[in-house]
């Protein structure tokens, strides 16, 4: 008995071997189709959705799982912000109650306090700031993307229409075999405006690093990039790490000029940087000074004219920067 079995799993594996070999593809039992797709399906990156019949384009793809996403975002978003703003406030309660103490011996938590306009100094306080800015830039790019790839969605569609190959690879795997969308998505994008309020404010959190005031951005709608403020620079400094992670590249008979910060002269390159984002405030075709190699540990920084039409007001004992818009 044992031998027949052997022989019946022996030729069970060859059969799908030869089936293999023979036909260069086999069932996928996720998708209810022989995978790969036909070569011109593949080429244009379209996957079946289930076996609804439908064939997604990867706008599509990015835009139903950016749209999935939002909701936890949000949360955290959040409950983050309200957890920020009672730390803020129960410090300024143990504050107060510590220095109209006088000599009166103090609770424990009253002498925990630490001075309001430093609180972002504190480890726990700096670490809780951060995870802040790193889920609400995460929430705008997907905002962002999501904006892109429902316009870019339409226009691979409407070509992919036109593509003679495409459609002819649909009508040979059946009649019931078509394009995306799967959805018009109309009210999913309207509902957008429910998730702008948590990432695209007139403020943005901040900490401290020693006397170093630091708040992040995105530049170039897709890069995040932590920035140090020095209110009197006249041009925002960029380390090449941070440049090149926004997609861009030195232009190659870029000369490099010398600039001093910092209380020495270095070599940097003059360039612009087409979008610099904090929460709504939008700076476009920005002047910035990359900052050679070498210089990475310096890190990003910006100052008070970079912020064009905009009132920038550093507010430490609330954990934020304001940015008023002056129009």
């Amino acid at each position: 008995m044992r031998r027949a079995k052997l022989h019946s799993i022996g030729s069970m594996l060859f059969t799908t071997a030869f089936a293999t070999f023979f036909c260069g593809y086999q069932m996928d039992s996720s998708n209810g189709f022989e995978a790969p797709p036909p070569r011109p399906l593949a080429a244009e990156k379209l996957i079946p959705l289930g076996n609804s019949g439908l064939w997604l384009c990867e706008e599509e793809r990015q835009l139903r799982q950016d749209l999935a996403s939002l909701p936890a975002m949000r949360q955290s978003t959040e409950g983050l912000q309200k957890d920020l703003a009672a730390i803020v406030m129960a410090n300024a309660r143990r504050w107060a109650a510590r220095n109209s103490a006088g000599n009166a011996i103090l609770a424990p938590n009253a002498r925990s306090a630490v001075e309001p306009e430093k609180i972002g100094d504190v480890p726990v306080v700096r670490r809780h700031v951060i995870r802040l800015t790193n889920v609400r830039i995460q929430l705008a790019m997907t905002l962002s993307r999501i904006r892109r790839a429902s316009s870019q969605m339409v226009t691979t569609y409407e070509r992919l229409a036109n593509d003679q190959l495409v459609q002819a690879a649909l009508a040979k795997l059946g009649d019931d075999q078509r394009l995306g969308p799967a959805n018009k998505y109309d009210l999913e994008l309207q509902r957008l405006r429910d998730y702008f309020p948590f990432a695209e404010t007139p403020w943005v959190p901040m900490y401290l690093q020693g006397s170093n005031l630091r708040f992040a951005g995105i530049c170039n709608e897709h890069a995040p990039a932590t920035f140090t403020w020095n209110a009197d620079l006249t041009h925002v400094l960029m380390t090449t790490g941070s440049f090149q992670a926004a997609g861009l590249q030195l232009p190659k008979q870029a000369k490099p000029i010398r600039f001093q910060t910092m209380g020495s002269t270095i070599s940097v390159h003059s360039v612009r940087l087409p979008y610099l984002q904090f929460g709504n405030c939008l700076l476009r075709d920005v002047p910035i000074y990359v900052l050679p190699p070498e210089y990475e540990y310096r890190g990003n920084r910006i100052g008070r004219s970079s912020f064009k039409g905009y009132q920038v007001k550093p507010e430490p004992a609330r954990l934020r920067i304001a940015l008023k818009s002056e129009e």
